[in-house]
């Protein structure tokens, strides 16, 4: 598993996770998504979340093969569909 950076050069279209917590209400450790990109107003997103080895819902979920946690996984997907919608609708993100 690799982990992304935490801050790269962001290109047109891409939300870092500043920008997502301006469209959004969830703060760590809720938060899912940690950058959009590929972003198609009112139609589609690509959300990213770098996950550790370490996070706790590993500890139990499997811990002889660890898989993040399905209900986390829709969790993420549902965090990037009302960031995307926030944002095709003008919400307040800064700089874009």
């Amino acid at each position: 598993m690799t982990d992304a950076p935490q801050s790269s050069p962001q290109t047109p279209g891409e939300l870092d996770v500043e920008q997502i917590k301006e469209l959004l209400p969830h703060r760590a450790p809720f938060l899912f998504v940690e950058r959009l990109a590929d972003i198609v107003p009112f139609e589609s997103a690509t959300g990213y979340k770098a996950v550790s080895i370490n996070e706790p819902h590993f500890m139990g979920h499997f811990p002889e093969r660890a898989v993040f946690p399905g209900v986390l996984i829709v969790e993420a997907l549902a965090q990037t569909a009302g960031a995307l919608v926030v944002h095709s609708l003008g919400g307040p993100v800064s700089s874009i």
